[in-house]
Formats: C-alpha cells, sequence, structure tokens
C-alpha cells in the first residue's frame, strides 16, 4: 500500500466525471484498507468542450467549438484559391492572346481584370448587334458564342472569353473518399446526383452536343439558367470539344502545351488531405494505427466476437455457449453470407423458433456479418476466393482509398479483369467507415485465438497480460501534446511512444475538455494528500459514448415516448386515468402489457379495467426481494396476484418460493417469463442462492 506525501492516512479517491463537471472525494482507510472516513469532498465546474447543453451532449446534438471557425476557413480557403486560378487563367490567356492585354497589370488586380472582360463583353455586344443571331447573342452572349465555338471559328478573343467563361462554373465533383459522411450530407449528395443525371438526360432529348448548347436554347424568362446542377464531367466534354473543332482553324496557336496548362487551370482539383495521422493508435500495440473496419480481419474480428459471446439460454434461465460445431457453422454463415437475422441462424443451426439467445435482448434482430467480403462477392464471384491474401487486401485499399469514380472503374476493368457491368457494381458498394479500436498487427495475434473458440478478452490477456493490474502512480501529464518540462523515468513524455498515443488518440473534444480537467483535479489532490490507494471512476454514459450512439439513444427514448402516450391514451379511455398518468400508474400498465395481462407465479389473467381499482388484488412484487437487493427499478419488478405474493411469494426469491416446492409450476412461471423476451429479468428469476445475489449484475 502506496504512504501519501502529505498525509498518513491511505484514501481512495472516487470521481463522477461528467461533460461539464467532477464531483471527488478521498475516503479515508484504516490498516485492514476498510473505509473508516471522508477526508475531503469537492465539486468543479467547467465549460464543456462543445457548444450545447449537458441535454445536447446527451442527446447527441453537441458539436465541437471549432465546427463555424473551420466552415468559414475553408470558404476563405475556396475563395482564395478559385482567385489565384482564375487570375493565372487569365495571365496564361493573356499570354497567348486569347485575351485583350488591356491595363497594365491585368493580369493581376482582381479590378482591372474586371474591367479587361467587361470591355470584352461590351464590345461583343456591339459586334454582335447586327445580323440573324442579334436576338440570341443580345440575351445570352457567353453561352451563343460556347455554342458558335462547336460549329464555327471563333475570333481569339472570343475563344478566350469562352475558356474564361468555363472557370466560372466548373461543375460539381463528389468524392468517394469522404469518411464519416452525415446521413443529411449524403441525401442532399444523392439528390444533387439525381439532377445531375436529369439533366444530361434532357442534354440528349434535345440534340444538343454539350451543356452550353443545351443552356444556350432555353428561354431565360421561362427557365434560371443558372438554377442548374452541373456535373464537372459536363464541363470537361465541353472543353475538349470547343478545342478539338477551334484547333481546325487556329493549329499554330492551339498547342498540345497549352492545352494542357488551361485544363489544368480550368479542372484540377486537390486531392483530399491525407489523415492517417489523424487516425487513433492501438489499445493493445500503441505504436501502431488502428486499422480500418473496410479490412477483412477487422470484420472477421467483429464477426468472431459475436459468435464467442453467443449464449443459448436454456429453460431454466442459464446460459450455454454455441459447440464448436456451431461456431463454425455461425462464423461460416456471417462470413459468406453477410449479415444474417437471429430467425435465420436459429434454422441454419438447426434450432426450434422459440429457442432464444442472450444477444436477442435488446430488440436485436440481426448479427452483423463480413460487410466488406460480401461486397466483393457481388463484384468478383466466386473468383474472389481464388485470390492471394495480398491481392484481397490490395483490392480494398484501393476500393477504399479512391477519390473518383472513373480512376476506380479504369483500375478494375485494366487491371482487376472486371467488365463494365461489374465495375459498375464495384463503384455502387461503399466501404465501410470508421476505425477498428485495434490494429493489424494486434488482430492477426488476436484472431486465432478468436477462431479456437476464445473471447476476445481471453484472447487479450493471454497475449498481451492484464492491462489494468496497476503499477506505479505517476503525476497526470497534459492530455494534449506533453511538453518537454515533463518527464518519466528519465524520458522526456514528449518522445515517449505511449504517451505520444495518448496524447494523440483523442479525438472526442467533450473527452479532451473532461480529462483535462480531472487532471488537475488529480494532480492538486495528490500534491496536497499524496497518491491514493486506488482511484475509482463513475465515467457518465452520455461522456463515454459516440455522438452517433447518443443519437441513437436518443431515438430509442423519443419511441418510448411515443408508445408511454398511446399507453396513457388507452388508460384514459379504459380506465378514467387521468393524463398525463402518474409514474405508478404508468409502470403498473407497462408491466400488465409486458406480462402480456396474466400474473408470472400463477398463470392467472390480471384484467386491464381493474388495474388501477383500490382493492384489485394485485400487488407489484420485486423479484428480488429490495430488503435484500436494494432495486427498485422496473427490471426487478413484476405485477402478481397479492394473495400469492404474500402468502407464497414473501421475503423469498422466485426459485427459493416455488422451484423446490413445486417443480412442475416453477417450469410453467420461468415458461411465462421467457415469452415476455426480457432476459435481464429471466436472469433474477433463475437466481438461486444469496451467493447468486450477492453476485448477480443489474440489469436495466
Amino acid at each position: 500500500m502506496p504512504e501519501s506525501a502529505n498525509s498518513t492516512q491511505p484514501y481512495v479517491l472516487g470521481l463522477d466525471l461528467g461533460s461539464a463537471s467532477l464531483g471527488w472525494a478521498l475516503i479515508g482507510l484504516d490498516a485492514t484498507e476498510t473505509p473508516v472516513s471522508l477526508i475531503r469532498a469537492g465539486v468543479r465546474i467547467f465549460e464543456p468542450g462543445v457548444d450545447g447543453s449537458a441535454l445536447d451532449i446527451q442527446q447527441g446534438k453537441d458539436q465541437s467549438k471549432a465546427v463555424d471557425r473551420r466552415a468559414e476557413r475553408l470558404r476563405r480557403r475556396q475563395l482564395r484559391r478559385r482567385v489565384a486560378r482564375q487570375r493565372e487563367l487569365f495571365g496564361v490567356l493573356q499570354g497567348a492572346g486569347l485575351l485583350p492585354t488591356g491595363n497594365e497589370g491585368a493580369g493581376v488586380g482582381s479590378e482591372a481584370r474586371h474591367q479587361v472582360l467587361n470591355g470584352l463583353d461590351a464590345d461583343l455586344a456591339q459586334r454582335y448587334a447586327t445580323g440573324a443571331d442579334k436576338e440570341t447573342f443580345s440575351q445570352m452572349p457567353l453561352y451563343a458564342l460556347r455554342k458558335k465555338a462547336l460549329y464555327e471559328p471563333l475570333l481569339l478573343d472570343e475563344l478566350g472569353r469562352v475558356f474564361f467563361h468555363l472557370s466560372q462554373r466548373r461543375g460539381f465533383q463528389s468524392n468517394r473518399k469522404d469518411v464519416k459522411k452525415k446521413v443529411k450530407e449524403d441525401e442532399d449528395q444523392g439528390q444533387v446526383k439525381n439532377a445531375i443525371h436529369d439533366l444530361e438526360q434532357a442534354i440528349e432529348a434535345s440534340g444538343a452536343q454539350t451543356l452550353g448548347e443545351y443552356l444556350e436554347g432555353l428561354d431565360p424568362h421561362e427557365q434560371k439558367v443558372r438554377r442548374q446542377w452541373t456535373g464537372r464531367k459536363m464541363f470537361e466534354r465541353e472543353f475538349e470539344k470547343i478545342w478539338d473543332k477551334q484547333k481546325e482553324y487556329h493549329t499554330g496557336l492551339l498547342t498540345p502545351e497549352l492545352h494542357d496548362r488551361i485544363w489544368s487551370l480550368l479542372f484540377f482539383q486537390r486531392p483530399v488531405s491525407a489523415q492517417k495521422h489523424l487516425v487513433g493508435k492501438c489499445e493493445l500495440e500503441p505504436g501502431k494505427r488502428r486499422a480500418p473496419w473496410a479490412a477483412l480481419p477487422a470484420q472477421q474480428f467483429r464477426v468472431l466476437q459475436k459468435v464467442n459471446d453467443l449464449r443459448l439460454i436454456e429453460e431454466d434461465g442459464s446460459e450455454l455457449p454455441l459447440n464448436e460445431a456451431g461456431r463454425a457453422a455461425l462464423f461460416d454463415l456471417l462470413e459468406n453470407h453477410g449479415t444474417q437475422t437471429f430467425a435465420t441462424i436459429k434454422k441454419h443451426l438447426g434450432l426450434p423458433e422459440t429457442a432464444q439467445f442472450n444477444l436477442e435482448r435488446g430488440k436485436t434482430k440481426e448479427l452483423k456479418g463480413n460487410a466488406t467480403a460480401q461486397s466483393m462477392r457481388k463484384v468478383f464471384g466466386e473468383r474472389w476466393k481464388e485470390f492471394s491474401e495480398g491481392k484481397q487486401n490490395q483490392i480494398i485499399e484501393n476500393w477504399r482509398n479512391s477519390e473518383k469514380d472513373e480512376d476506380l472503374k479504369r483500375e478494375a476493368m485494366d487491371h482487376w479483369g472486371l467488365d463494365e457491368d461489374h465495375a459498375n457494381t464495384l463503384l455502387q458498394e461503399k466501404a465501410p467507415a470508421d476505425y477498428c479500436s485495434l490494429s493489424l498487427t494486434a488482430l492477426g495475434k488476436i484472431l486465432p485465438l478468436m477462431r479456437a473458440g476464445k473471447s476476445f478478452k481471453e484472447a487479450e490477456t493471454e497475449i498481451y497480460g492484464n492491462r489494468f493490474s496497476g503499477g506505479t502512480v505517476h503525476p497526470l501529464i497534459p492530455v494534449l501534446r506533453p511538453h518537454r518540462k515533463h518527464f518519466r523515468d528519465g524520458i522526456p513524455l514528449s518522445q515517449d511512444p505511449v504517451m505520444a498515443s495518448i496524447a494523440n488518440g483523442l479525438r472526442n473534444p467533450a473527452v479532451e475538455r473532461s480529462i483535462t480537467e480531472m487532471r488537475k483535479v488529480i494532480n492538486a489532490i495528490v500534491r496536497e494528500h499524496g497518491k491514493p490507494y486506488e482511484i475509482r471512476i463513475e465515467l457518465a454514459r452520455d461522456l463515454k459514448k459516440p455522438r452517433s450512439k447518443r443519437l441513437e439513444d436518443t431515438s430509442k427514448n423519443r419511441k418510448r415516448e411515443a408508445e408511454n402516450k398511446v399507453l396513457a391514451e388507452r388508460m384514459f379511455q379504459e380506465c378514467g386515468i387521468p393524463k398525463p398518468p402518474s409514474r405508478n400508474d404508468l409502470e403498473r400498465a407497462k408491466l400488465w402489457v409486458e406480462q402480456q395481462g396474466e400474473c408470472p407465479y400463477t398463470g392467472r389473467s390480471l384484467p386491464f379495467s381493474r388495474l388501477f381499482d383500490d382493492d384489485n388484488g394485485f400487488d407489484v412484487d420485486h423479484i428480488l426481494p429490495r430488503s435484500r437487493h436494494p432495486d427498485d427499478s422496473y427490471q426487478n419488478k413484476v405485477l402478481c396476484w397479492g394473495d400469492t405474493n404474500r402468502m407464497v411469494k414473501r421475503n423469498l426469491t422466485p426459485y427459493e418460493a416455488f422451484a423446490e416446492q413445486d417443480p412442475e409450476n416453477w417450469q410453467q412461471i420461468l415458461a411465462r417469463v421467457t415469452r415476455w423476451k426480457n432476459p435481464g429479468k429471466l436472469r433474477k428469476f433463475t437466481i438461486r442462492s444469496t451467493d447468486d445475489l450477492a453476485n448477480s449484475v443489474r440489469v436495466s
């Protein structure tokens, strides 16, 4: 037991860490390590690391404080790059004689460029003020020039004006490599792509060669020309057609070098910045980055976790793991046929439909399969199994990291032997997003043991030992960017790979702020009271969950609220219970619905119409007696007949009251509880002894 630096009494430090507060208490211990006193306690309040209230954080509606700042910075960067691109293009066109030189320095200043372009536009309007094309050029002169460029020679300044006009509207270009895209953004992008597809069909139906020719044919008084979703490919095709036609008339000027230079300034787009340095570090191999979920080992790891954790619930409430043959059959099903419902799994394993698995709790209806392998089989068929492991991994990496559909499709057809239909199928398949908590190195060590039937925790302990067995307590370093002045064992913490992993591994601003504040509190306590004997932390559920999980939980809460409203309406209509009902009345009604209107102990019906009468003879009983197990939650309650509760059940567990006295009735009781599809309550019914009661874990 460590001795305190400034206190002779050893203590346990208890922490309650939330998103905007930290509660702490020091509990003194005696020589037998028994709590004997409260040394000190307090609360630290701080601003959360995200925008939004505690309720917003709980519901997943929070956002990083840097979001608005980052969005504005992105807009400034895009504007700066667009201006720089147009400035350089203007200078190239002037240097090639395709635009007037105008005022001195026109290729540099935006105001001077506008003067040159405005002067050229006025000259074009005057140039086409008469003739057959007078009306067309007066309405949309630049689109008229783009159409004319497909069929007739243009003057050099006209051609330069067309090229510069293309730089102002480049069209939409999607990016396959868009990790963690929000659902709303996905929906918006789908609408954009559909609009572009409709426009392409309209262009084809009109007989126009290019987008410019099609837009020139529209009546601007009836249809807005600019309110069109356009694709980058439309502009690229139009540029190539105009260049090929005008090269017939200006062969010496329109050289391949000038073509490549103008094309680059018109359509080049920087690739997405590499994000590898932002990928978190592996929990087991600190020097390694986490594996993407799209990788085959990561997919197999997720499948094996569920297969090895799956338990079949017996009639008496006990849980049995699958045997070796069952595990192998289930793994093969999920590996080769993707996600499966529990109904399909039971049929595949030869189990009756009434069988129940432990993982079915919480209304889970399926087990996820190997999504990556399933996508690859759609594309390659049986050929996928013939590829070497190295080739499979290379295909998956290219599929996951490719930024452009065109590049991926070309590689698939040229190097992977796919025809166009199967290459298009590959484009439609989306790689699983996000990253596993482990690296490929760690997965390579753990997967063989998990294939042999060991759980993840068992395999981890066998290879890496118990990572939480304690050790020397050091002052806590800053969460981010350890400073050179912080040393451990003579090594600067900024150079320690483990601490670098900690410093770079956090990507949640709410967690970063909370842990930073916790570090300050713990270091202050250690300075005054010495090192604690033990630290116990309760982490707020809203803090340790990712934002997507908190949104999911909020959605479930809204669903439960809707169900409660429906039940409250029934209580009002059938029983006259005023709305909103009391908490106890609502709980009683929910128990009745869950139990399908029957007493678990006797099987006798419990009429809903009498549910709220004072002398109805019903009791709300604690499955595990409250005097022996202080659990007053819904999960420890049942609705039953009062005479049975008082005379038979009394202050006993269900097993003590019924199993030994009437085994046949006990089996009927378990059958009724099993029909509720609430594994937590079924587990409480099967607790046999006081030892089991002491070791039981509350399921909420």
